[in-house]
């Protein structure tokens, strides 16, 4: 996909100084955030790739543009409780199963007065600006057979929801940029295909059911992302390897942690503390990115 992506004349790759914008508006919308949690005394902690540059880095890996956090189930649902009284002054809020609606399978926290498109929100109708991930932490059955079989289930389910979205937002610059390798461009029409089976129901509809099946009122020691980059299954991590959080930096912030970061990484990347070899270094590409401070800075 890094490939695809660098040799294509649609994406933007960002110039030095627009990433350091970038990061400077996603610490912003971070620091904002987590003055709401302090506020009400709920867990938040930088995970993913945050997590990794946190720890590897000591603030963001060098090559990387985005912010992503996660939360126990219960603070998770009492954060987007407190949205509408604590943060729409300055930002917009997706997520399942609120009156805001959803674009993915977690929260989404857009700051007002930006812009930041890709190519797959190119036709979406929600409001395209720079955003932090929330990803919600659920606890889940003890019992190998129930855990096996709802993540299986689970996985399934996120991969015909997201299908399902991109088969509604599809457009004619998405199939363009796939078609330059072949296996890019059946995997895409595969996930099309299966959209469009699916699209009786919106994908926000989707997203809803998926967020209400992965919660789980068990309280066993595992626990797992479901909507994390290795999915349901291959984020279980026990709870004492979670819980309590530690304290870590990041670009000169204090940040919470998963209580074993090295367990949490390993889970995750493997060997993390290796520098990929340039090729494999992910990395974002956008179509459009615009930055406006000062509306935001009078609303403040």
């Amino acid at each position: 996909m890094n490939e695809l992506a660098r040799n294509s004349e649609i994406l933007h790759q960002l110039k030095e100084t627009e990433r350091d914008q970038l990061r400077t508006c996603l610490l912003e919308i971070f620091n904002d955030v987590v003055k709401v949690c302090e506020k009400y005394h709920l867990t938040i902690m930088v995970c993913g790739g945050t997590a990794l540059g946190a720890v590897r880095h000591y603030g963001f890996i060098p090559w990387d543009d985005d912010l992503d956090v996660m939360m126990p189930r219960k603070d998770y649902d009492k954060l987007l409780e407190l949205f509408e009284d604590e943060l729409s002054w300055g930002y917009y809020l997706y997520a399942p199963n609120t009156k805001y609606g959803a674009i993915n399978t977690f929260a989404k926290i857009t700051k007002k007065n930006t812009t930041l498109i890709d190519l797959y929100n190119i036709e979406a109708d929600h409001k395209k600006g720079i955003y932090i991930d929330i990803f919600p932490i659920e606890n889940i059955p003890d019992s190998p057979v129930v855990k096996r079989v709802k993540g299986v289930i689970a996985d399934v389910f996120a991969f015909m929801a997201v299908s399902t979205r991109m088969y509604a937002t599809r457009n004619k610059l998405i199939e363009e940029y796939v078609s330059a390798n072949r296996k890019s461009l059946i995997n895409y029409k595969i996930r099309l295909s299966i959209g469009a089976v699916f699209s009786f129901l919106s994908y926000n509809k989707w997203y809803n059911l998926y967020d209400k099946f992965v919660r789980t009122r068990t309280k066993g020691d595992y626990f797992t992302i479901p909507t994390g980059r290795k999915h349901y299954r291959g984020e279980i991590i026990k709870g004492n390897d979670l819980f309590p959080p530690s304290e870590g930096v990041f670009e000169g912030l204090k940040v919470m942690l998963p209580h074993k970061p090295d367990v949490y990484l390993n889970n995750l990347y493997g060997d993390y503390m290796q520098i990929p070899p340039p090729e494999n270094r992910e990395r974002h590409y956008f179509v459009g990115i615009d930055f406006n401070e000062e509306t935001y800075q009078k609303n403040r």
